[in-house]
């Protein structure tokens, strides 16, 4: 792994000495980001029983709810994606972050189930763009080694992720109001926005400077000078496995994220406390796996690491299910997550470094896809549990990783593209 040695090579072969401090003020701003919007990502799979019992819905349009959060994020990446690359990104992340913010505040009014569509569907496409750019600006900032500093901004994401389920439980035993959690996380929201600017103040410490050919070769120096987007980039079939993995990788987690605790509740009987422990447990393994992978993707190539995790975690999640134990199931949740938990960090650093002129329009292709993935599976989920059993829609939870696991393995004997 290559170090950063306080030098910055330009295009003209020389070198001038930089401040690294100021890039890791700007990190520490992308990770609190980070986490708070991680926050919302998982306090749904608890909340859903009373939002479902709030509101009176069916399963599927409880579903349907990650659905429209989903359809927005993709709408935003379709529309913007391929401007993040134009603009610097800090810009982007405060502005959306603010959208993000805001749109808390309202859901803590109590609106109907209508607006609370609308209202995921703005979620959506401003916290998609807030985590597609602050990938694509953690991969500019580091553009020597950004493996590290990935896994970083992903493992700080886990910890939020982590406390959702603490901060829904806790909210609930107290007043029993859903909504009540998001208007909590609203107001430490803008106490982050207020941090973020002011750790990107200096206009060094966001520097996104463009790669010299010297770093990113004579064949993508050419590359360069053309703009890409998020679909041009679809030409390399290497790029479009790579998101074929994000695809599955994505289900299994927002799957599992939100139908997991109900599941346990409708199908194994166990208490809401133990319920949402199974996805606490399925973010801690996450929290392990990209802290393991800091380290391991030093000596293995990530695509290994993302193939034989994946047929791991699958195999366990499998067998968790079929075993009927709740205490086996919330094991294999935790397994599954620490085995899997670096897959999305990995495709973002292998996707961004393919292309390192094209940063935000990979990392927009990334989570475009995992926007998609996002908007199916639960909804999927949800209609198979209505309509078929609860146990044939969480398959949906492991065989995503079985399936990756062959996919992954394509990667590693098709060529990068150029």
């Amino acid at each position: 792994m290559v170090r950063s040695s306080g030098m910055e090579t330009l295009p003209s072969g020389t070198t001038t000495r930089f401040n690294p401090m100021p890039r890791r003020i700007a990190m520490a701003g992308l990770c609190l980001v980070m986490m708070a919007y991680a926050f919302s990502v998982t306090m749904i799979g608890p909340l859903m029983p009373a939002l479902i019992g709030r509101y009176g819905l069916r399963l599927s349009a409880g579903g349907f709810l990650e659905t429209a959060r989903s359809i927005g994020g993709v709408i935003a990446v379709i529309a913007l994606g391929a401007a993040t690359d134009l603009i610097p990104k800090k810009y982007s992340i405060i502005l959306m972050f603010a959208v993000y913010t805001a749109t808390l505040f309202v859901i803590r009014i109590d609106p109907s189930y209508t607006a609370i569509v609308v209202i995921f569907f703005v979620l959506g496409a401003s916290t998609r763009l807030v985590d597609s750019v602050s990938n694509a600006m953690t991969a500019d900032l580091f553009r020597e080694s950004p493996g590290t500093p990935m896994n970083i901004l992903h493992t700080v994401f886990g910890v939020g992720a982590l406390g959702g389920p603490i901060l829904a439980r806790a909210i609930l035993a107290g007043d029993g109001e859903w909504q009540t959690a998001y208007g909590a996380l609203a107001v430490v929201c803008a106490g982050v926005l207020a941090v973020f600017i002011a750790a990107t103040a200096s206009s060094d410490a966001a520097r996104e400077r463009p790669p010299a050919a010297a770093e990113i070769g004579d064949t993508a120096a050419d590359a360069h000078t053309r703009r890409e987007t998020p679909f041009t980039l679809l030409r390399s079939r290497s790029m479009v496995l790579v998101t074929v993995v994000m695809f599955l990788y994505t289900g299994h987690q927002v799957g599992l994220t939100v139908w997991l605790p109900t599941y346990m509740i409708d199908h194994m009987s166990v208490g809401a406390d133990l319920a949402a422990l199974a996805v606490t447990l399925l973010w801690a393994g996450i929290i392990v796996g990209r802290l393991t992978a800091a380290q391991l993707s030093r000596s293995i190539a990530p695509v290994r690491l993302i193939s034989v995790g994946s047929a791991i975690g699958g195999v366990a999640l499998a067998a968790g299910f079929v075993s009927g134990s709740p205490v086996v199931l919330l094991a294999a949740a935790f397994v599954a997550g620490a085995t899997t938990g670096a897959t999305i960090p990995l495709i973002v650093t292998i996707a961004c470094g393919w292309v390192p002129h094209a940063t935000g329009s990979a990392s927009g292709l990334i989570f475009l896809v995992g926007s998609i993935s996002h908007m199916v599976y639960p909804w999927a989920m949800g209609l198979i549990a209505e309509t078929v059993s609860f146990p044939g829609a969480m398959s949906l939870g492991w065989l995503p990783l079985i399936v990756a696991f062959f996919v992954a393995a394509r990667i590693d004997r098709t060529p990068a593209p150029p």
